[in-house]
């Protein structure tokens, strides 16, 4: 986040960095810088949210 300090969706400050694509364990993507991007705290916990709302919907049809 040094060198991305904002928010890739808002432009705010970046508090926490997000997975583009889910790791799901696979090791390779967890490091991979590009699959990171900068996110601020309101952002991410909407993508989380959004995300295991999709995961759970998917698994319970």
């Amino acid at each position: 986040m040094r060198n991305h300090p904002v928010c890739a969706h808002c432009g705010r400050l970046a508090t926490e960095v997000d997975h583009v694509i889910p790791f799901k364990g696979d090791k390779a993507r967890i490091f991979d810088l590009d699959n990171l991007q900068p996110l601020c705290h309101e952002r991410h916990s909407k993508t989380r949210v959004w995300y295991f709302s999709c995961i759970k919907s998917l698994s319970n049809p």
